[in-house]
C-alpha cells in the first residue's frame, strides 16, 4: 500500500492493514561443511585393522560397536555420542587385551625409555596396598582401625595410620580396599579405552589426508613434531614402520603433512 492511499483510508473510516515489515536478508549464508564419504570410509577401514589386534572381544560385539559408531548422528566425528555407550556395552563387561599396545611396551622397554604421553604397563598393575590405602581420607582410616581392632593415637597423621594399616593380615580383603583396586584396574583400562578409540579416530584421519594429498600427486610428507622430547619415540616407530599412519603409537601426538614442492620451496 502506498502513502497516499494508507490516509485515503484513514480518512474514509477503513481500516489500513499496517505496512508490512520486510525482514532483511542475512549478511551472509550459514556455511556448513559436510564431511566426504571416504572420511568415513576410512575410519571403516581403520577400525577394521586396530580391532585386529584386540583380544577378548567377540567379532560380532566389535562389529555392533562399529554399527553404532558409524551410523549415529556424525558418525564417529561425534564422540561425546558413542564413547560412554561403547565402553560401557563391549568393553567394559569384557576382560580384554590391546595387543599392539602391549607390543609397544616391549619395544619401549627394550629402548629403556617411554614416551611421556603413553600408558606405561605399572598403571596396569594390581595397586599396592600402601597405594590403596593412600586413596583413603584420614577419617576413613581411623574408622578403619577400628574395624581391623588397630590401636592408634586420635592425632596420629595419615602416613603413621597407613604404616599401621598396612601391616594388618588380610586387610587387603577388606571390602573398601576390594572396592578400590577394583576401581583401579577399571580407572586403567578405561584409559586404555580411550587410548584405542583416539587412536582409531586421529588414523581415520590420517588415512583419509594422505589419500586425498595422493590423489592429487604429493609424494612427500613431513613429520611435524608437537612434543620435542618425544622426536626420538617417533623416529623410532618410523624406523619400524616408515609407511605408518599417525598416531605412530598409542599416545603418539606427531601429525603428517603434505609437502607440495611448489609452496615449500
Amino acid at each position: 500500500m502506498g502513502i497516499f492511499q494508507y490516509f485515503k483510508s484513514l480518512l474514509s473510516g477503513k481500516a489500513a492493514a499496517s505496512p508490512r515489515a520486510i525482514e532483511p536478508e542475512p549478511p551472509y549464508k550459514e556455511l556448513v561443511i559436510k564431511p566426504t564419504q571416504d572420511v568415513f570410509d576410512c575410519y571403516s577401514v581403520v577400525f577394521d585393522q586396530l580391532m585386529s589386534t584386540v583380544e577378548g572381544i567377540p567379532a560380532d560385539e566389535l562389529a555392533e560397536a562399529k554399527c553404532f559408531i558409524m551410523e549415529g548422528d556424525g558418525g564417529f566425528l561425534n564422540a561425546h555420542r558413542y564413547y560412554d555407550h561403547v565402553w560401557s556395552h563391549y568393553f567394559s563387561v569384557r576382560k580384554w587385551r590391546w595387543l599392539e599396545h602391549e607390543e609397544w611396551v616391549e619395544v619401549f622397554t627394550e629402548f629403556g625409555r617411554f614416551p611421556t604421553t603413553f600408558s606405561r604397563p605399572e598403571a596396569f598393575e594390581k595397586p599396592s596396598m600402601r597405594m590403596m590405602l593412600n586413596r583413603l581420607k584420614v577419617p576413613e582410616l581411623k574408622d578403619l582401625c577400628k574395624q581391623s581392632a588397630v590401636s592408634f593415637n586420635s592425632k596420629a597423621n595419615k602416613a603413621q595410620l597407613v604404616s599401621m594399616l598396612e601391616s594388618v593380615p588380610g586387610i587387603e580383603q577388606h571390602p573398601q580396599l576390594q572396592a578400590l583396586g577394583d576401581q583401579a584396574k577399571s580407572d586403567a583400562k578405561r584409559s586404555l579405552y580411550a587410548s584405542l578409540m583416539r587412536t582409531t579416530q586421529f588414523r581415520a584421519m590420517s588415512l583419509h589426508n594422505r589419500r586425498k594429498a595422493q590423489s592429487v600427486g604429493v609424494t612427500k610428507f613431513e613429520v611435524l613434531h608437537t612434543l620435542e622430547q618425544d622426536r626420538e619415540f617417533v623416529e623410532l616407530a618410523l624406523r619400524r614402520k616408515p609407511d605408518a599412519l599417525s598416531p605412530l603409537y598409542p599416545g603418539d601426538l606427531s601429525s603428517v603433512r603434505a609437502v607440495m614442492d611448489v609452496f615449500d620451496r
